[in-house]
């Protein structure tokens, strides 16, 4: 299912798109891949899917955690699949929510470079964890769920939850 807000339709510059696996209405895995390893299918299209994907934010356990969550796609893959985070074995991760079936959804975070409103920058002083050294911004568009084993390195602390709760609000809402 494609679970992107509608406003990103429009994003010529990234080819991109937030994709989610459901079953039975619940959301059980979350990615944002490349175009074209997209296929249109004859089926009908399940209004709900962003909804159901839109509620497993904000919520579970470990909301706020900083994550590395290593490498996001099977190495031995036939081709290699496009995304964005592909190499993402040391950047850091904010945990945003959770899956129906309790595995993570995170975000990473960016160099505070060219934020937007689906980009909320984290002050460095919320970073706590090794090697945060700077602004940084959460980039929701490219969400992704994760096994819920993955190792907590850090926190954002509340100084920045309510900049963060809104974004996510805002983007998950559309």
């Amino acid at each position: 299912m494609i679970v992107v807000h509608p406003a990103a339709l429009r994003a010529r510059w990234d080819g991109h798109t937030q994709v989610a696996q459901l079953d039975g209405g619940a959301l059980t895995w979350l990615g944002a891949l490349g175009e074209d390893l997209l296929v249109t299918l004859d089926a009908p299209t399940d209004p709900h899917a962003r909804a159901a994907s839109a509620e497993r934010f904000l919520r579970g356990a470990r909301l706020w955690d900083v994550v590395r969550p290593g490498a996001l796609l099977l190495p031995d893959a036939p081709r290699v699949p496009s995304t964005i985070y592909a190499g993402s074995d040391r950047r850091p991760w904010v945990v945003v929510g959770e899956t129906d079936a309790g595995d993570l959804i995170a975000a990473p975070l960016n160099d505070a470079s060219n934020p937007k409103w689906w980009t909320p920058v984290v002050p460095r002083a919320a970073l706590a964890f090794p090697g945060s050294v700077k602004d940084a911004q959460l980039e929701l568009a490219h969400a992704w769920s994760l096994p819920a084993g993955v190792a907590t390195v850090g926190e954002v602390t509340a100084l920045a939850h309510g900049a963060i709760e809104r974004a996510v609000r805002a983007y998950v809402a559309g």
